[in-house]
């Protein structure tokens, strides 16, 4: 989270917009109980109520789910889901979010989807982004979603998002258009 000691001299450079994350494992110590009295979310308020734009991007791995690894059970997408719900009740403000980081890439998956074939991958994607839209429409909360959020520019991957049903359930994509391999 950010230093919120840095949040005026933000505001006061012209910045209009953060992204950033609320760590899962930090605010849920205990499944389906929430404190987000924590060090990294108090960042959240000061810049919402500094009127500055807040993208929240969410790593769906926690240790008390799926061994922890990437969620992607049914308990371990619910929980997820969950957990994202409770922020937004927390933070109304938040503008938009982000589902998974480089999700494409070996970076930022782990356990078991990092196991499973890379052809695999976007199967996986489409039923974390699933859940998360299911439950936001259930919570009647309406934010901006932003999904595929990839290393590099992996058109077969996209593809494979568009087909498995992705990308209707997003607003707007985000692609991290490094030159390097997303396999690193």
């Amino acid at each position: 989270g950010w230093n919120t000691r840095l949040l005026d001299s933000i505001a006061s450079m012209g910045t209009d917009m953060i992204r950033d994350t609320v760590p899962w494992n930090k605010v849920e110590t205990v499944k389906g109980q929430y404190d987000f009295d924590i060090y990294n979310a108090q960042w959240l308020n000061k810049a919402l109520d500094a009127g500055i734009e807040v993208v929240l991007a969410f790593n769906p791995t926690h240790l008390l789910y799926d061994a922890g690894g990437t969620v992607h059970s049914a308990q371990g997408l619910k929980a997820f889901a969950s957990f994202v719900v409770a922020t937004l009740k927390q933070y109304p403000g938040v503008s938009a979010i982000e589902i998974g980081n480089e999700y494409n890439g070996n970076t930022f998956v782990t356990g078991a989807v990092a196991a499973a074939p890379k052809s695999q991958r976007d199967e996986f994607y489409n039923e974390l982004v699933s859940a998360v839209d299911a439950a936001l429409d259930a919570a009647g909360i309406g934010v901006t979603l932003i999904g595929a959020s990839t290393h590099s520019i992996p058109v077969d991957y996209f593809a494979d998002l568009e087909a498995g049903g992705v990308l209707d359930h997003v607003d707007a994509i985000s692609i991290h258009p490094y030159t390097t391999p997303p396999e690193q």
